[in-house]
């Protein structure tokens, strides 16, 4: 176990990090991990009556948030502004009321409305 100045930690974690990061090597112990299997209610010689988690070192986690930033950013600057559905605060639901909203306004005024889905 590394035993450290409070300091120091976040320096030698980023200098590992970026390692990993430039060689494109995952050291051997950030891909051990453990899993456990928690019972859920009903009869547990089910297997759906069981739920599976992970578990990471500390440095494998914060390696796989700081994977998940640099895609998020990635993603979001690569998909259009339109697309909602598995976006932070963006919803399909509100888009689908916004059409609904178009249908019945063109309805109303007796107008034909053409739409494309890709």
């Amino acid at each position: 176990m590394l035993i450290m100045e409070e300091a120091e930690t976040p320096r030698l974690l980023c200098k590992i990090l970026n390692d990993i990061w430039d060689k494109e090597i995952i050291p051997e112990e950030c891909r051990i991990c453990s899993i456990i299997k928690l019972p859920k209610k009903g009869d547990l010689g089910n297997c759906n009556n069981w739920r599976g988690i992970i578990l990471l070192s500390l440095t494998s986690k914060i390696f796989s948030r700081v994977i998940l930033q640099r895609m998020k950013v990635a993603l979001d600057n690569k998909i259009r502004i339109e697309q909602a559905g598995f976006r932070k605060g963006r919803s399909c639901i509100d888009h689908i009321f916004a059409l609904r909203q178009i249908v019945e306004q063109s309805n109303e005024w007796n107008s034909s409305i053409y739409m494309v889905f890709c």
